[in-house]
């Protein structure tokens, strides 16, 4: 499953909803907290769910968060009209790993109770100073949890950040992250949603950005931003051929520390170099 591009899509807009299945988005995240107002909730979720049951992309739904008492219902409902499409749950503010484990034992909860075969997966949103502090315990709360994203408006304001143009306030942030999801041996993480969807340069900077600091996909709002977010990240045909350079002479020769083109090469560029191999054959 590529997780490249994380769309977030209304759960109460059916039009949306089905104009998401003819995008690029390599995954939809159907969206019943802030997309869906309070006297919505239980209509989004069976708009929702009417959207899963003709869905061919792959699917989370988040909930709501566990401040508010919907979120049980959210999950119930999804597991109780449970598609094979539906991939697992985006969680907002997570904050804790007793949090992980509570969603873990209610997920467990109905899909026994609904004959559901395949565990759903969890990916909690770290988004606001709390849950950056415990990222690691998140991270490495449930074997349900693959990835982790960051929500960076919620945090910022958690926090009384303004970011700048560069957002160099949020660098702190994205590395903690990055290094916790390294640490607990799950996948690199999914950076924040880049607000201003009409300005695609500026979308391509944050991106460049969250590459440089470990992150391997990004949260999205709307379908301009799927292909910039889709092309970034993957390695560029620079990079692949530099990439099979490398291993053809470590290959040949048998040595893990030579020289190529001036430059020194030793172990860790030799395993960068197969990681981006990996990378470019999504």
């Amino acid at each position: 499953m590529l997780r490249r591009s994380w769309l977030f899509v209304p759960g109460n807009n059916r039009t949306l909803l089905q104009k998401a299945e003819t995008l690029e988005a390599d995954i939809i995240i159907y969206d019943l907290e802030d997309a869906v107002a309070i006297n919505e909730k239980e209509e989004a979720r069976k708009i929702a769910i009417d959207a899963l049951y003709s869905s061919k992309k792959n699917v989370f739904v988040r909930v709501n968060s566990l401040e508010s008492p919907y979120y049980m219902d959210d999950i119930d409902y999804f597991l109780k009209n449970y598609q094979k499409e539906l991939r697992g749950v985006v969680l907002p503010k997570a904050s804790d790993s007793n949090q992980i484990k509570l969603v873990e034992n209610i997920l467990q909860h109905c899909e026994d109770k609904y004959r559901v075969q395949d565990p759903l997966e969890i990916v909690p949103i770290i988004e606001n100073a709390t849950g950056l502090q415990f990222c690691y315990e998140i991270s490495n709360a449930s074997p349900r949890i693959n990835q982790v994203a960051f929500g960076a408006i919620d945090y910022s304001l958690d926090v009384n950040i303004t970011p700048s143009k560069n957002g160099f306030e949020l660098m702190y942030a994205r590395a903690h992250i990055a290094n916790a999801s390294r640490a607990a041996g799950i996948l690199q993480p999914i950076d924040t949603v880049y607000a201003n969807f009409n300005h695609i340069d500026g979308l391509q900077e944050e991106v460049e950005i969250a590459k440089r600091q470990g992150f391997a996909g990004k949260l999205i709002i709307h379908p301009n931003q799927i292909q910039v977010v889709n092309k970034s990240f993957v390695p560029t045909e620079q990079e692949v051929l530099e990439a099979q350079k490398i291993l053809k002479v470590a290959e040949t020769t048998g040595q893990s520390v030579f020289q190529l083109n001036g430059k020194m090469i030793d172990e860790p560029l030799i395993k960068k170099a197969r990681l981006t191999l990996q990378k470019s054959n999504f």
